[in-house]
């Protein structure tokens, strides 16, 4: 087979890798798909005019979570020849991303109620006096309440897997391309 490709390039390559890749936007479509079916017969199940369930745990996994280790990540690199500069720059993030995680928590607690015990109990065992770290705030994904014991939507659980597994995906397809689910 090789040795036909080599003689004639009209044949197909063996080297070549034949696969669809998995994008974020691929899965996200798929996942709106479905609300955009039920939404042509009239039924509506978002909460909020402008968050669907999947683009709330879309926002939760793929944007903020990343958003948190990237800033994990800035924040131990940190090195005592910092600029004025760079630190305001990672000043102006940290900020953001506090003022973007505050904002979708107020959008989640419409979605899963529970949260707002979750994180009433969180914060009456933990020392008020310390702040916690932008990067380190829980964002209580439906996994993680089940977990703890509270009740969740099991359409939000779904979702949540759904990413997890493209995740999963993705990461295995940067290790090797070959490893990416044939389309």
């Amino acid at each position: 087979m090789v040795e036909e490709w080599e003689s004639d390039h009209s044949n197909l390559n063996p080297f070549e890798i034949k696969v669809s890749a998995v994008t974020q936007a691929s899965v996200r479509l798929e996942l709106s798909r479905p609300e955009a079916h039920q939404l042509s017969q009239g039924i509506n199940t978002s909460l909020h005019p402008d968050i669907s369930p999947s683009v709330l745990i879309a926002v939760g996994i793929v944007d903020l979570e990343a958003l948190q280790r990237q800033l994990t990540t800035d924040t131990a690199s940190i090195g005592t020849h910092t600029t004025d500069n760079q630190l305001s720059a990672m000043q102006q993030r940290t900020n953001a991303l506090r003022r973007r995680i505050e904002q979708w928590i107020q959008i989640q607690m419409l979605y899963i109620p529970s949260v707002a015990r979750l994180r009433a109990d969180t914060s009456n065992t933990e020392d008020t006096t310390v702040e916690e770290p932008d990067h380190a705030i829980k964002l209580w994904m439906p996994s993680a309440v089940v977990n703890a014991g509270m009740s969740c939507d099991m359409n939000l659980c779904l979702i949540e897997w759904k990413l997890w597994n493209f995740d999963n995906i993705f990461d295995l397809s940067v290790i090797s391309p070959g490893s990416r689910r044939a389309g």
